[in-house]
This record gives structure tokens, C-alpha cells and sequence, in this order.
């Protein structure tokens, strides 16, 4: 028994290997990693695109109505934010994606900036900010005040993070959608070219006269798709590990993630013989995968049951495993459904190829 399963798990190496390795002699597949680095390129260089000329963003809660919230407001050179409480406050800053900051006004700031002493205020920052950046963000925003207002600040942050709501946006969002299509993108477009080689190759007819069965066949070449799929989600992940909390967690997002684009991908391949075939519905199913994902986070934009319908999209699934991931808290009810979609709708997929492959041996 011991000898026969060894056997057939060598099989699915073999078929995995030889997968992996035509893969990366592979254009397509060539071209769909270089187009996730670029992917990860833009998505950090996104806010050196945007005008330098903005000013900054500054949250804050005035416990006494000050006269720096009123100068600041004045002056133009920052944006501000001010809300009735300290918790509002975190919170909105907490879903922000950018590189700001938020203070408290102490109910005597008024009295001590007028006496000449530099008032310190109470300072925070996101999770993600490292300790140099969240310096250099206090930092410039002292000067803007000491520019605006002639007030001597100092902004101590040191100890005040915030995280975003359970599940929710700020950083975590966006970075949710890039692995979503990372993903997606290997998955559904890049992995089928394989099998269409494979087709025309006559090596498929091969294979399944073999000894390999068609469960092997369709295991060897998910997992040369979880390869490629993995290598693409790892590049996303460490370019951006500050974001993620409970790595564990989105290791696992993405090991459950990636079984439905596979699967997806291999039925196209299977179907399909015509190149442009596949990219036209590659490109299709790519944007049905990926528009849930956005849409759930829309609530109040999007009605209430139809966002209850799209959080059963395996894309929409990920992206809320992911961000829990990103969570302070990971309790299992947020995420552990979301799992079970992820590997229902990959496990059906995967029996769907293996159908069909057998359906083309008779």
C-alpha cells in the first residue's frame, strides 16, 4: 500500500516538475510574473505619483477648541481632519492608506504656546509605519505648524499605533485586491497555456495512456500551478510584509486562494484550443473574479443582499481572509466561512477538470 502510494505521489511529481520547469521557459508565464513585479512596482510607486503639491493629511481631536486648529484650518498647507473624539479620530485614521498622522490638542495648549513653552501633543500613527518614517512624518508636520502658527510643537507617537477595524480597509484593502489578482492573473491566464502546449504536443495523450491516472495528471499540474501561483503571491507579500500581523493566517488565504484560479485555469486549458480563445475568457473571468472583490467593500454604495451574494466569490473570499490576516484579532467566525468557500469552490473546480480529462480519454 505504502509502495503504491509513493508511486503515485513520484507520478505527480514528475508531471508538477516537468511543468515548472517548461513554465519558466514559458513566455506567457514569463510575461505574467513580470507584469505582477510591475503590478507591485506601481502600486508603490502610486503615491510619488500623486501631486507633491498636496498638502498633508493631519487627523485630530481638539479637547478645547484651540486656536492651532482654527490656523491650521486657515492656512492651507495641511489638510485637516478634526473629529469630537479621541476614538473617531483613531478610527479614521486607522482605514488610511497613506503615510499620516494624528494628534490630540490638550485642552491648555492655547495658554502654554502663548507662555513660549513647546507644547508636546499626543501622537499616532499606523501599524505599518515603521519607526524612521513615523519620525519623519511627526517631524514634517511640526514644521508645518512652526511655519503656519509660529507655535512649538513636539509630536510624540512613540507607542501609539492604530490598526484598522476587524476585516476592514486602509492598507490592508488595496494590498487584499493586488493578491487577489496576483493570484487570478497566474491562475486563470498563465496556467492554461500549459495545457494548451501540452494539447498540441500530444504529450496529454501520452500522459493518459501512462501509467498516471487522470487524478495524477490533474494533481501534477495543480501543483505546478500552486507553484507558480505561490512565487507570485510571495513576491507580494514580502515587498509588503509590514501590512500582514497573523502570517499564518495569510499563508493560509493564499494556499485556499489560489485552488479555485488553478482549477479555472486548467478547465480553460482542457476546453479550449485556440490561443486567443483563452486569453479572450482569461481576461473575461479575471474581471468577473475581481469586481466582487471591490464591490463588498462598498457597503452602503452596494445593496446589503447583494454584497451578501458576493462574498461567496472565491476572489471576494480571499480578500476577506487576507485582511483579517491584517487584523489586530483573528477570531476564527471572521474567517473560518470564507475558508470553507475557498476550498469548496477549488475542490469543485478541480473535479470539474478531472472530468473532463477523462471525458477526452475515451
Amino acid at each position: 500500500m505504502k509502495g503504491r502510494l509513493a508511486e503515485k505521489l513520484r507520478i505527480i511529481w514528475v508531471i508538477a516538475a516537468k511543468d515548472i520547469v517548461g513554465g519558466i521557459k514559458n513566455k506567457n508565464v514569463l510575461g505574467g510574473l513580470i507584469s505582477v513585479i510591475f503590478l507591485m512596482v506601481f502600486y508603490k510607486a502610486m503615491p510619488l505619483l500623486v501631486d507633491a503639491s498636496e498638502p498633508p493629511t493631519i487627523f485630530v481631536y481638539d479637547e478645547d477648541n484651540s486656536s492651532l486648529v482654527a490656523a491650521l484650518e486657515d492656512s492651507g498647507a495641511v489638510e485637516l481632519r478634526a473629529y469630537p473624539t479621541r476614538e473617531l479620530m483613531k478610527e479614521k485614521l486607522a482605514i488610511k492608506d497613506d503615510r499620516d498622522l494624528g494628534f490630540v490638542v490638550p485642552a491648555d495648549f492655547d495658554r502654554r504656546a502663548a507662555a513660549g513653552e513647546t507644547v508636546k501633543l499626543e501622537g499616532y500613527v499606523t501599524y505599518w509605519l515603521n519607526d524612521e518614517d513615523a519620525e519623519e512624518v511627526a517631524s514634517s508636520v511640526e514644521q508645518t505648524i512652526a511655519s503656519v502658527t509660529g507655535y512649538a510643537v513636539r509630536i510624540d507617537a512613540a507607542g501609539n499605533i492604530v490598526y484598522a477595524p476587524l476585516g476592514q480597509g486602509g492598507q490592508s484593502f488595496m494590498l487584499s485586491i493586488l493578491l487577489a489578482l496576483a493570484i487570478s492573473m497566474l491562475g486563470v491566464i498563465i496556467i492554461p497555456h500549459l495545457m494548451i502546449e501540452e494539447k498540441q504536443a500530444k504529450t496529454l495523450d501520452a500522459l493518459l495512456v501512462s501509467p498516471a491516472g487522470v487524478g495524477q495528471v490533474v494533481a501534477g499540474k495543480a501543483l505546478a500551478g500552486f507553484f507558480y501561483c505561490l512565487l507570485a503571491a510571495a513576491m507580494v507579500l514580502i515587498v509588503n510584509a509590514s501590512i500582514v500581523i497573523h502570517w499564518w493566517l495569510a499563508i493560509l488565504a493564499v494556499l485556499c486562494g489560489a485552488l479555485f484560479p488553478i482549477g479555472l485555469g486548467l478547465l480553460f486549458g482542457v476546453l479550449f484550443e485556440v490561443r486567443q480563445q483563452l486569453t479572450l475568457w482569461g481576461f473575461l473571468s479575471l474581471q468577473v473574479l475581481l469586481i466582487p472583490a471591490f464591490l463588498v467593500m462598498l457597503e452602503g454604495l452596494v445593496p446589503a443582499d447583494l454584497i451578501a451574494v458576493l462574498r461567496w466569490v472565491p476572489t471576494a473570499a480571499l480578500g476577506k481572509v487576507f485582511r483579517v490576516a491584517c487584523s489586530l484579532q483573528a477570531p476564527p467566525a471572521e474567517f473560518l466561512p470564507e475558508v470553507a468557500v475557498l476550498l469548496g469552490s477549488g475542490a469543485l473546480m478541480l473535479a470539474i477538470v478531472a472530468w473532463f480529462v477523462r471525458r477526452s480519454d475515451r
